[in-house]
């Protein structure tokens, strides 16, 4: 397919919002509620899905970082009460991530925190050009087999 937009500029600039956008997001959460954009992630898998796929090995893999640095953000938050642990029933070696009431708490202030911002991103461009963003970002992440 031929364009006349030269497309390492395309993608220079969406790995820029992107980064920025983390960047961003990261420091208003740190420093509005004390949690970072990671742990956000986290405590959102763990809120959000199926509860025996919450453990740190799953986590490892949807983030893409090493189970010793998942380890280290769950000590953490278990230390912050926000996460505890119990014994998977159909594993009796494997842990399962839950969140605590705490942990529920901040999940919930977190992620209007992000809504916010994400509003606030998003408040000059239409419903419209926001479905065509949309639409578009989910053919590039087809690409990669990745579901959203």
């Amino acid at each position: 397919m031929s364009s006349n937009i030269p497309i390492h500029k395309t993608a220079s600039m969406l790995h820029m919002l992107v980064h920025i956008m983390d960047k961003e997001v990261d420091k208003s959460l740190t420093n509005d509620l004390g949690i970072s954009f990671a742990q956000f992630f986290i405590l959102a898998h763990i809120h959000d899905c199926d509860k025996s796929l919450s453990n740190q090995v799953g986590l490892a893999k949807i983030m893409e970082i090493t189970q010793a640095a998942i380890s280290r953000h769950i000590k953490i938050m278990m230390e912050k009460d926000w996460v505890n642990t119990i014994i998977n029933p159909t594993n009796r070696r494997e842990n399962i991530l839950q969140l605590t009431e705490k942990g529920e708490q901040i999940y919930k202030d977190s992620l209007d925190h992000v809504n916010s911002m994400c509003d606030d991103l998003f408040t000059n461009i239409t419903s419209d050009e926001q479905k065509l963003l949309q639409a578009i970002l989910e053919k590039l992440l087809n690409k990669f087999n990745y579901d959203f």
